[in-house]
Order: structure tokens, then sequence, then C-alpha cells
């Protein structure tokens, strides 16, 4: 899903800082303080959305959007990380066994 609210309209970079500050429990206020600090943000609210800063109101619509599928593609990572992991050990025993006949674990 595309998203096109004010925070979506940010550099990859910075919404995955968010995140990660959301992630750490960061408070709406000083993350609000933090994006409306940066030049890119102030860049991007000047030319694009008439000049009005990010508000906490926006950062709330991210938390149940935007941050919900960071958070979603997150645990996808760690998941296929973890059976990659698994199957790079389990392949090489799954070799040796066929390759000396032997069924004993490796």
């Amino acid at each position: 899903m595309t998203r096109n609210g004010k925070i979506a309209r940010l550099s990859k970079v910075v919404r995955e800082e968010l995140n990660r500050r959301i992630d750490n429990s960061e408070q709406g206020k000083s993350l609000v303080t933090w994006l409306n600090s940066l030049p890119e943000v102030q860049a991007i609210t000047t030319a694009a959305l008439g000049g009005k800063p990010i508000r906490e109101q926006n950062l709330s619509e991210w938390k149940k959007g935007g941050y919900l599928d960071w958070q979603a593609r997150q645990e996808r990572q760690s998941l296929s990380g973890s059976w990659n992991k698994r199957l790079r050990t389990w392949v090489p025993c799954w070799k040796r066994r066929r390759l000396t006949g032997t069924f004993r674990s490796c």
C-alpha cells in the first residue's frame, strides 16, 4: 500500500530512523520536535505542504499505518533470516548424509 501522508513523503532514511525511535518508545512530542528540526523536513513542509509543520496528529496517523507496515517488514526479515540460517546448517548435513549413506544426525 502506498502511503500519502506528511510523514510518508519523507525520505526512507528519515522514516527508518523515525520508526526505530518509535520502536524504542520515544515520546511523540520529542519525535515531532526532532522531525521539524530536520532541514529535509523543513524543505518538504515548505515546498509541498504550505509551510505546515508535522504535528502529533500526523505522527499518530503514521503509527497506525506506516509504522505498522515497517514492523511487519522487520518481522518478515527476521523470520526469513532465521530460516536461512537453519537451511545453511541443514543442507550441508543433508549432503553429507547422502554422500556417506549414513542416516545419523549431524
